[in-house]
């Protein structure tokens, strides 16, 4: 298993996902979605690993557009 520490570049919150080495060569290849690699993370988990953000932080961004506010 490799760990990967992702910072949230509005909060500095630190999260870990751990994800097989396979997963890990595949992304790096960037060849396929990452929801076709990632099929068992959740979609919040996976917006984390694309943009760096953590849920909280996005639903708080993005409050206004989603119609959550």
């Amino acid at each position: 298993m490799v760990n990967v520490s992702v910072t949230c570049p509005n909060c500095k919150k630190k999260s870990v996902l751990q994800m097989t080495e396979q997963q890990c060569r595949e992304l790096n290849k960037g060849e396929k979605h990452i929801q076709d690699i990632l099929t068992d993370f959740s979609p919040e988990d996976r917006e984390t690993l694309i943009s760096g953000i953590c849920p909280k932080c996005w639903d708080e961004i993005f409050a206004d557009e989603e119609g959550i506010a």
